[in-house]
């Protein structure tokens, strides 16, 4: 069955339903214009960075994708070994 099929049939069914790609960016919208510093773990891409508002946003991920977006706001490294200060994020995201 098509995602169209399944969209269809949430809307009819379940009218409040929310993808988990929602949530998290309507989150994200409400988390970054506040004006705060945010650090994506496990960015991929890092596509996300670049499209909220946030005072200073990085990417973080152990691999570089071969499509990386945001070069200029990524950090490749391990999740247990951050090369940042403490307080240096507001926030972190892993999704």
């Amino acid at each position: 069955m098509s995602k169209k099929f399944y969209e269809k049939f949430l809307k009819k069914f379940y009218p409040s339903y929310k993808y988990s790609w929602r949530v998290h960016s309507d989150k994200l919208i409400e988390l970054t214009s506040k004006n705060r510093s945010w650090l994506d773990a496990g960015c991929g891409r890092n596509k996300t960075v670049g499209e909220y508002p946030a005072r200073f946003a990085v990417g973080y991920d152990l691999e570089i994708h071969p499509k990386l977006e945001n070069r200029n706001r990524f950090v490749k490294g391990r999740i247990e070994n951050l090369p940042f200060g403490y307080n240096t994020f507001d926030f972190i995201t892993a999704h």
